[in-house]
Formats: C-alpha cells, structure tokens, sequence
C-alpha cells in the first residue's frame, strides 16, 4: 500500500495544519498550549505529519528526532485535554477535506499518540483540564516552544524550496 504521503501530496499536510490551527485559535483549552504566533506550530506540524506518513525527512532535518513526549512534558494533558485535542484533529481533517479512508487511518495514529501523550490522568484538583496550570513555568522559559509573539499579517504558506 502505498504511504498516505504519496496518495495526499504535501498540500493537503499544509491543509490539515492549518485547519488545525485555526481551530485552536478558537479552542478556550487547547489555545494556553501554544504560543500567540501560530505560524511555527503550523510548520512543525505540517512538516512532522507529512514526514510520519512517508514523506520527506525536513521535519528531523530542521529541528532533529520529534521526541514527542519530551515536547508535550510542560502542558497537562489529561484525558480532557487529550479528548479535545483529538476532537479538534478530527474537525481539521474534515476542514481540509481528507478522504475518509486516510482520515480514518490518520485519526488511528493521532488517537493513539494523543493518549501516549497524557501525563495527568486525573483532572485538577478543580476538576478542570488546563493545559497549564497557573504558576507553571511557560514552554518557551523551558526552551520547548517558541516565545509568543505577535499574529501574522500574512496567510500562511508552505516555504518557497
């Protein structure tokens, strides 16, 4: 079978990032997980996917092995954040008008990594599901995410090869 890359080119990796990312932009959970400028989270996750699914290595040429886990260590992820987080990448792909079979086989990996992710199993003691808690250090001081800036003026795109 060939590898979902090779049957959805890059463009639709573009698509689904950014489909995605307009959705967090929106989401009152998920949004505090990202830094103000969504432009490098957009290409990090084009890249990445477009990579795991049989494409090009740019991802690990720019920014070395994903090492997930080690990545998602400063946010709570909890079974709410992860459900969301899940929820929301379904939506983008419907966005991004994925066909349904490589939808489905898509949604089996994001599912399962996304519960791979968790590292609070439990709510708060609230009982809410934030993707930071108050007080946390933010990603960036950790050197894991970027430093929030301004929004873009400009959409968006694939970088010029």
């Amino acid at each position: 079978m060939q590898p979902l890359w090779e049957r959805l080119g890059d463009e639709t990796f573009w698509r689904i990032a950014r489909a995605f990312y307009a959705r967090i932009d929106r989401h009152p959970t998920l949004r505090p997980m990202f830094p103000a400028d969504l432009e490098e989270p957009i290409r990090n996750q084009a890249e990445f996917l477009i990579q795991y699914f049989g494409g090009p290595q740019t991802y690990s040429q720019r920014k070395g092995h994903p090492r997930l886990r080690m990545r998602h260590a400063p946010f709570r992820i909890d079974m709410a954040a992860r459900n969301a987080w899940v929820e929301t990448m379904r939506e983008a792909l419907v966005d991004a008008e994925v066909p349904a079979d490589a939808a489905t086989e898509m949604m089996r990996y994001f599912a399962s990594t996304a519960t791979f992710l968790m590292n609070a199993p439990e709510p708060d003691e609230g009982g809410t599901s934030a993707a930071q808690r108050p007080g946390d250090p933010p990603p960036h001081a950790l050197g894991l995410a970027p430093r929030r800036v301004e929004q873009p003026s400009r959409p968006i795109n694939p970088p010029q090869q």
